[in-house]
């Protein structure tokens, strides 16, 4: 799922994502959801943070809501 730093833009299912010391994000973003695609290992450059136990349930939980899961 993308993130984006725009958050003027957030939509219904945008997850919000405050920046702080796990997520290491230089500005508060969101995570769009709705976007969901495939992905290829090789894309990634780095390791950037990681998202708090409160924000992965909320993927979490969209996903299970997206898939009928």
């Amino acid at each position: 799922m993308p993130i984006s730093t725009k958050i003027e833009r957030k939509e219904l299912h945008d997850i919000l994502l405050l920046k702080d010391d796990i997520n290491r994000l230089l500005t508060d973003s969101i995570i769009k959801t709705y976007q969901i695609s495939s992905f290829d290992k090789r894309r990634f450059i780095h390791y950037i943070g990681k998202v708090n136990l409160i924000v992965m349930a909320e993927v979490q939980q969209y996903i299970r809501q997206h898939f009928g899961v």
